[in-house]
């Protein structure tokens, strides 16, 4: 889960796990440097979230 809210209930920790995300994608792509998509990206729209559902990966 990578949403943090808005307006007043905003994370707290949001800046320190979107550093943590940079980092874990770093490692993965160098770990994996055959890693593609396993198919079309699915997008979740709603009152309170808005972004990807899933993303099938292949290597």
């Amino acid at each position: 889960n990578v949403t943090f809210g808005a307006g007043i209930h905003f994370c707290i920790g949001a800046p320190l796990a979107r550093i943590e995300l940079q980092e874990s994608l770093r490692v993965l792509f160098e770990r994996l440097p055959d890693i593609r998509l396993g198919g079309a990206p699915r997008y979740r729209d709603s009152f309170h979230f808005h972004g990807l559902e899933r993303l099938e990966c292949r290597w």
